[in-house]
């Protein structure tokens, strides 16, 4: 496991780099844990979607519809809806398990200079058959140089089907990731995150998770992850598509 890791760092980093600038502003939450530290520029929507698959102890889980819609309301402010679609798969059961839910959020950037904080509440409602369920966190950022960046994520979630639990105050979660500008239009993370839960259900779980991403256009990035628990059995795998779709003025400018 380990050396996998390593290996895949050392493959990432033997191309020579070069970071590319782009004429207008584009972000993306995808992938990793970590959220982007800023927000999308007012009047413009960014489109974020993906395909992932969790594999545990006597269990295959699917995430067939996990789509995100930001929206840039003001400066430093943008709204944000979702929905997550899963189908579990049980060990020893033919019939699989479907877990759909929609997300309503905002993220607020609260800082925007080389040190980059924002503040991100997001709620999950159910539609079949899951619980009601919130989660905040505050994300800080910090570059050294042009090509890396680091992103340290504090969250809180809070899942309400342990309501009747006195003791219950939800599950805790740190996330340290490093993003590597490789040359042209490459990228590479990688992370890991603690999360801490008094449900009973779970103790303290570590995770690594690692992946690249690329520019297809300015405004058009495609994403692949992968991931392993290291003290819980856990593999986990993503592919994802992040869309800006431009104004007129930025579409000038790509030709």
């Amino acid at each position: 496991m380990k050396t996998n890791l390593f290996l895949s760092i050392f493959l990432f980093f033997v191309s020579y780099l070069q970071a590319q600038d782009s004429p207008f502003s584009f972000n993306s939450d995808r992938p990793g844990q970590c959220y982007s530290p800023t927000t999308v520029d007012k009047g413009y929507l960014t489109l974020e979607a993906g395909l992932s698959l969790d594999i545990m102890a006597g269990v295959n889980q699917w995430g067939l519809a996990v789509h995100d819609f930001r929206y840039g309301l003001i400066k430093n402010l943008e709204l944000k809806a979702g929905v997550r679609t899963f189908l579990s798969q049980l060990k020893g059961i033919d019939e699989p398990i479907m877990d759909a839910s929609l997300m309503s959020g905002l993220k607020w950037g609260i800082v925007n200079k080389k040190v980059q904080l924002a503040y991100v509440a997001e709620v999950y409602i159910p539609i079949y058959p899951s619980i009601v369920s919130a989660q905040h966190a505050l994300n800080l950022s910090h570059a050294v140089g042009k090509k890396v960046s680091f992103y340290y994520m504090f969250l809180h979630q809070y899942n309400f089907e342990y309501l009747q639990f006195k003791d219950y105050i939800g599950s805790l979660q740190f996330s340290f990731l490093s993003s590597f500008a490789l040359y042209d239009n490459w990228s590479f993370y990688v992370e890991f995150s603690g999360r801490w839960d008094n449900s009973g259900k779970t103790a303290l779980q570590v995770l690594y998770d690692a992946g690249i991403t690329y520019m297809l256009k300015d405004n058009l990035q495609l994403d692949f992850y992968f991931g392993q628990g290291l003290n819980y059995s856990n593999a986990t795998f993503g592919l994802g598509l992040s869309w800006l779709p431009l104004k007129q003025k930025e579409q000038a400018k790509l030709h």
